[in-house]
C-alpha cells in the first residue's frame, strides 16, 4: 500500500485501526493486517535508525576526521590523512554497512567502494598517492551519513521526489566510477617501481583526474541531499548557489590534488626524476646499458623485479631484457593499459560481489545487534550462544579453552537426549519418572545420529580446529571469527560436522591434492619429450622457474595421513562432497578470471575468506592441471615465446603470498601450527641456502592412489581455444635486403677487394668485471656500399637488432692506414647509434678499434628526419625510420662526430676501460668457426689450422648438399 502523503495522517489512521482491532471481535481482515504490517515496519525501521545513529555518535570523531579528507596542503594534515586512512576506513565501510540496511539504494556504490578498499588492503605494496586518491573517494562517501537524518526513506521532498528517486542515477554512476578508478589504481599498481615513475606524470594526471571526479561526486551528492531537506525555496537556492561555486572550483581541486601527490614524491622518485632530466629523459636513459645500470640501482629494484620475473628466459642478458620491456611500456598507450586490466578487474569484482554484499547484510545487522544486546547475544549459531552464555564470556576466549568447551557442551546434549529418549520409553511403558530439569531441557537436544563426530572432536584433533577458527592467529577466539567459522559450513551441514571436517576430513583431502599436484608436474616432465622442437626452450623455462621450487618444497613439507587408518563412512562422504563443491567454486572463479592471476591481491578474490594454507592444494591442482593442458597443446602447435610467461605469473602470484604467509609464521611464532607449516617454514626461511636439486622429491615421488590415475587429465576442447596468445603455426620473417655474395672457395677472384668496400664481419664488446669482454649485440654484419670523394663512406648493416643504415669518413694516417669512423642507426631502434671510431690495417684486413654509443649523434638524426617526422610526445622521438630519401641522404652528408673521449654519461664507456669493436673480412657464414683471442695468444698455429679445417668442412658440406639439392 503506497504510504498516506503526510506523517500525521499516517499516523492517526494507524491508532484509529489500533482502536477498532481492539474493540472488536478478533476476526483481524486484510485492511487491518496491512495497517499491522506498518505499524511493525515502521518500528523496525525506527531501531535500525536509532542504531545507526547510536553507530555514528560512538564513532564521531574518526567519521568526521575521514569527511574532511585533505582540509589543508599542509604536511601532516596530509601525512596524518594518510596514516590514518586504514583505520578511519574501516569505521566508515562499517557505518555504510549498517546505514544501508535503512537506504537499501546506497548499496550499489557501498559494494564496489568496499571491494575495492579490500583489495587494496590485500596489497603487500602501500602506495601512498594511491591512498590519497581513496582518502578523496572516501570523503565523497561520507556524505552518504547525512542520509542517518532521514527516518523515513520514503518521504518526500519539496518537489515530490523521495530520496531514492533523486539519488539512485547518481548512486550507480558513482559505483561506476568507483569501479574504473580502482581498476586504474590495480593496473598501476601492477606496474614495477621504475616503470611507474618513467611515466609518472602521465599516471598521476590520470589519478588526478580520478580524484576530481570523486570531489565533483560530492558535490553532485551534497546538492541532492540540499534540495530535499531545504525547508524553503530561498534556502534551497542559497545551498544550490554555494554548489554551483564549488564546480566552478573542479579545475583548482585538480591542481590542489596535483599539488598533494607532489608532495607524496618519495626521495627516490625524486632523485629518478633529477636523473632522467640530467641525462635527456626516460628514453635516453633506458637506450643505453650504462645509464640504464645506474637508474635500476637508483630505484632500488633489481633486475628480476624489473622484468616482474624470478628468471629471465634462456641466456638473454637481462639488461638487454630490461630494456626492451621498459621501452615498451613507456610507448605503450597508458588508457589502453587501463582498459585490458578492466576486463580482468570487472571479472574480479563480479567474483567478490555475492560474497560481500552477503556479509555486508551479515555485519550491519551484527553492528545493530552488538548496539543492541549483550555479548552472547551478538552470536548468530545458536548453539555457540548458548555456550557463550553458559560460559560466561565477554568479547573473547582463549582458543584451546573454547574448542575443549564445545566438545563438553555437545556431550552434554548427547546425555541430555539419552536420558529424553530413555524417559520416554519408560512412559511408554506405564512407569513413573522424575519431573524434567527445566534448565537442562531449555535446549533443544543434537540428532542422535551425529554422535560419530565426538570421536573426531578431541584433545587429539584440537589444533587443526583451533587453526580453523582463529583465523588472525592470536590465540583468542573472538565473537566475529566464531560467527564467521559458524556461517561457511556449507548448506545442511550441522555445526558438529564442520568440527569433524576440519579436525581429520581436511587433513585426508590435503594429501589427496599433494599426490594430484606431484602427477601433475611429473606429467609435465614427461611431455616434454612430445613437445615440438620450437616450445621446448619456452617449457623448460616455465618449469626451471623459482615457483616449482618453492611448490616442490611445500608438497614435501606435507605429512601425509595413513592411508591404513579408517575413518567414519560419514565423515568420508562429508569430505568428498566439500572438496567437490570446493573445487567447483574455485574453477568456477579462476574460470572467471581466465586462469589468470595477474598479482598477488587477486589470490584471495578467487579463494575468499581464510588464510591461504586453507585454500592453496586446491588452488595449485587446478592451476597446474589447466599448465598441464597448456604444455600438451605444444605438442601439436607452436606456442608464442610469450604464452608460458603469461601462466607463469599466475604461480608466482600464489607463491607470494605463501612466502609472505610463511614469513608471518616467523613472526607470530610458527611452532603453534601445523606441522608440515613449521617444516615448510624452516625450508623456505630458515635455511634457504640449504636447497639442494639432489632434495627434489618430484622425480621420485610415486602415485599414492589406489583407485585411478589422478593425474591422467581427459580434456577434449579444443586446444588453440586454451592459448592466451596466438600460436605461430605459419612460419613468417621479413627478409634482409642486404645483398650477400657466397663466398667462393675456387673463386679466381681476389680474395678481398681493394679498399674498404664490401663485406665486414665482427662484434662490438664492452668489458665486463671480470676482465672478460662481452658482446653487445651479436654479430655484426656491415657492408660498405661505397666511398665517395675518397672520404664519405656509406654502407649497410645487420645484427640481432635488425637492419640498420650506416655512414661515416675515412681519413688517412699513414702509407696505407686510415683511420675510419662508421656511424649506424637501427631503423627499429632510431635512437640506438653505434658511432665506431677505428684504425684500418690493409696487411690483416681488419678495423679495429672503440666505439661509444653517442646521444648527440641522434639529436643529427633527428633534426633532420624531423623535416617530415616530427617529434613524439616526450620530443625526443623523431622519425628517422621513414623519413624518406631525402631526409636519410641529408643524415648521409652531415658529418659524423667522432667519439671523443670524454668520457661522459652519455658514453657506453664500462668500469674497466673503453669499449672496443673488430670488423674482419670474415665471411659472415664462416664467422662462427673463428677462434677467440685467447685461443689466437695461446697457440696461434692450431687456432688458424682449427678455423681452416671446419670453414672447409663446411663449405664441402654446402656444396655437396647444394649438388643433391639443386636450386
Amino acid at each position: 500500500m503506497p504510504p498516506p502523503s503526510n506523517r500525521r495522517s499516517f499516523r492517526d489512521s494507524v491508532l484509529v485501526d489500533a482502536y477498532r482491532v481492539t474493540n472488536r471481535e478478533p476476526n483481524i481482515g486484510r485492511a487491518e493486517t496491512k495497517y499491522d504490517n506498518a505499524a511493525a515496519t515502521a518500528a523496525t525501521h525506527s531501531e535500525t535508525i536509532t542504531s545507526v545513529n547510536q553507530y555514528y555518535s560512538a564513532n564521531r570523531n574518526m567519521l568526521n576526521a575521514a569527511a574532511k579528507g585533505f582540509a589543508s596542503l599542509e604536511p601532516k594534515v596530509i601525512e596524518n590523512a594518510i596514516s590514518k586512512f586504514n583505520e578511519t576506513v574501516k569505521i566508515v565501510i562499517n557505518g555504510l554497512d549498517a546505514l544501508a540496511q535503512v537506504h537499501p539504494f546506497i548499496k550499489v556504490a557501498v559494494v564496489p567502494f568496499k571491494l575495492v578498499i579490500t583489495l587494496d588492503m590485500k596489497r603487500r605494496e602501500s602506495n601512498q598517492k594511491v591512498i590519497a586518491l581513496r582518502v578523496q573517494m572516501q570523503d565523497m562517501m561520507c556524505v552518504l551519513f547525512q542520509l542517518r537524518h532521514m527516518k523515513d526513506p520514503d518521504s518526500e521532498g519539496p518537489d515530490g521526489k523521495t530520496i531514492q528517486d533523486r539519488m539512485q542515477e547518481l548512486i550507480k554512476t558513482i559505483a561506476e566510477n568507483i569501479q574504473k578508478c580502482g581498476s586504474a589504481c590495480d593496473a598501476y599498481l601492477k606496474k614495477s617501481f621504475l616503470s611507474r615513475t618513467l611515466k609518472s606524470q602521465v599516471y598521476e594526471r590520470r589519478l588526478v583526474e580520478w580524484a576530481s571526479t570523486f570531489a565533483e561526486h560530492r558535490t553532485q551528492l551534497e546538492k541532492a541531499l540540499a534540495i530535499h531537506t531545504a525547508i524553503g525555496v530561498d534556502k534551497a537556492n542559497q545551498k544550490l548557489d554555494i554548489q554551483q561555486t564549488t564546480l566552478k572550483n573542479i579545475e583548482a581541486e585538480m591542481t590542489r590534488m596535483a599539488d598533494i601527490f607532489k608532495k607524496l614524491d618519495t626521495p627516490r622518485e625524486k632523485e629518478i626524476n633529477k636523473f632522467l632530466e640530467e641525462h635527456g629523459g626516460a628514453k635516453a636513459c633506458i637506450e643505453q646499458d650504462d645509464l640504464l645500470t645506474k637508474l635500476i640501482a637508483k630505484s632500488g629494484e633489481s633486475l628480476t623485479g624489473v622484468l616482474q620475473r624470478s628468471t629471465t628466459k634462456g641466456t638473454d642478458d637481462s639488461i638487454v631484457a630490461a630494456r626492451k620491456k621498459l621501452l615498451k611500456e613507456i610507448a605503450e598507450d597508458v588508457d589502453d593499459v587501463f582498459k585490458k586490466n578492466f576486463e580482468i578487474f570487472e571479472a574480479k569484482m563480479t567474483i567478490q560481489y555475492e560474497h560481500i554484499e552477503h556479509m555486508m547484510d551479515r555485519q550491519g545487522k551484527q553492528i545493530m545487534s552488538a548496539l543492541l544486546s549483550g555479548a552472547h547475544e551478538r552470536i548468530l549459531d545458536a548453539d555457540l550462544q548458548r555456550l557463550w552464555k553458559e560460559m560466561g564470556w565477554k568479547g573473547s576466549v582463549k582458543a584451546r579453552h573454547f574448542v575443549l568447551a564445545l566438545r563438553d557442551y555437545f556431550i552434554d546434549q548427547f546425555n541430555i537426549a539419552t536420558v529424553a529418549t530413555v524417559s520416554e520409553d519408560l512412559t511408554n511403558i506405564g512407569l513413573l519418572t522424575p519431573p524434567p530439569d527445566v534448565t537442562a531441557c531449555a535446549t533443544e537436544p543434537v540428532a542422535g545420529n551425529d554422535q560419530w563426530t565426538l570421536d573426531y572432536i578431541n584433545v587429539g584433533n584440537v589444533q587443526p580446529i583451533i587453526e580453523v577458527i582463529d583465523d588472525d592467529g592470536t590465540g583468542f577466539i573472538s565473537i566475529k571469527e566464531a560467527n564467521t567459522f559458524a556461517a561457511e559450513r556449507p548448506k545442511g551441514w550441522t555445526l558438529l560436522h564442520w568440527l569433524a571436517f576440519w579436525a581429520k576430513g581436511w587433513q585426508r583431502s590435503i594429501s589427496r591434492y599433494q599426490n594430484q599436484i606431484y602427477l601433475i608436474i611429473q606429467e609435465m616432465h614427461r611431455q616434454l619429450g612430445n613437445v615440438k622442437t620450437n616450445n621446448r626452450f619456452i617449457v623448460d623455462w616455465y618449469l626451471f622457474s623459482d615457483s616449482f621450487r618453492t611448490i616442490e618444497q611445500l608438497l614435501r613439507s606435507t605429512q601425509r595421513v595413513d592411508d591404513n587408518e579408517q575413518i567414519n563412512s560419514n565423515l568420508e562422504r562429508l569430505t568428498e562432497l566439500y572438496v567437490r563443491s570446493e573445487e567447483e567454486r574455485l574453477e568456477r572463479n579462476l574460470q572467471g578470471v581466465d586462469y589468470n592471476i595477474d598479482s598477488p591481491a587477486t589470490v584471495s578474490v578467487i579463494t575468499g575468506q581464510g588464510r591461504i594454507e586453507r585454500h592453496v592444494y586446491p588452488l595449485l591442482f587446478l592451476l597446474l592441471r589447466h599448465h598441464l593442458r597448456i604444455v600438451k597443446a605444444a605438442s601439436a602447435h607452436i606456442l608464442h615465446i610469450n604464452e608460458l610467461d603469461h601462466w607463469a605469473v599466475s604461480l608466482d602470484s600464489i607463491v607470494t603470498i605463501v612466502k609472505q604467509r610463511a614469513e608471518a609464521l616467523g613472526a607470530s611464532g610458527y611452532k603453534t601450527l601445523h606441522l608440515e607449516w613449521q617444516v615448510f617454514y624452516r625450508l623456505i626461511w630458515e635455511s634457504p641456502d640449504s636447497w639442494n636439486p639432489s632434495e627434489n622429491s618430484i622425480a621420485y615421488w610415486q602415485d599414492q592412489s589406489t583407485e585411478r590415475d589422478e593425474g591422467d587429465d581427459v580434456y577434449a576442447e579444443d586446444a588453440l581455444k586454451l592459448l592466451y596468445l596466438p600460436p605461430q603455426n605459419t612460419f613468417s620473417y621479413t627478409p634482409i635486403d642486404f645483398d650477400i655474395p657466397p663466398f667462393q672457395l675456387n673463386s679466381d677472384s681476389p680474395p678481398y677487394p681493394d679498399g674498404l668496400e664490401g663485406i665486414w664481419t665482427g662484434q662490438c664488446h664492452t668489458p665486463g668485471s671480470d676482465g672478460a669482454r662481452i658482446s653487445v649485440q651479436g654479430t655484426l654484419m656491415l657492408r660498405i656500399l661505397s666511398i665517395e670523394d675518397g672520404e664519405r663512406l656509406t654502407g649497410k648493416a645487420v645484427s640481432p637488432y635488425g637492419t640498420a643504415d650506416a655512414f661515416g669518413s675515412v681519413e688517412s694516417t699513414g702509407r696505407e692506414s686510415k683511420k675510419v669512423i662508421i656511424t649506424i642507426y637501427y631503423e627499429g631502434l632510431a635512437s640506438i647509434v653505434y658511432c665506431l671510431t677505428g684504425k684500418y690495417d690493409p696487411a690483416t684486413q681488419t678495423i679495429e678499434g672503440t666505439y661509444e654509443v653517442d646521444r648527440e649523434d641522434v639529436k643529427v638524426i633527428e633534426e633532420v628526419g624531423n623535416d617530415d617526422g616530427g617529434k613524439g610526445e616526450d620530443g625526443i622521438e623523431g622519425d628517422v625510420t621513414h623519413g624518406g630519401r631525402e631526409s636519410k641522404e641529408k643524415a648521409r652528408k652531415t658529418s659524423p662526430r667522432p667519439p671523443n673521449g670524454r668520457g661522459n654519461d652519455n658514453s657506453t664507456t664500462g668500469h674497466h676501460g673503453n669499449p672496443t669493436f673488430v670488423l674482419r673480412r670474415t665471411p659472415p657464414e664462416l664467422y662462427r668457426f673463428l677462434y677467440s683471442q685467447d685461443e689466437r695468444i695461446r697457440n696461434p698455429a692450431k687456432a688458424r689450422w682449427s678455423f681452416a679445417c671446419k670453414s672447409a668442412l663446411y663449405l664441402v658440406k654446402k656444396r655437396t648438399l647444394e649438388m643433391v639439392v639443386p636450386s
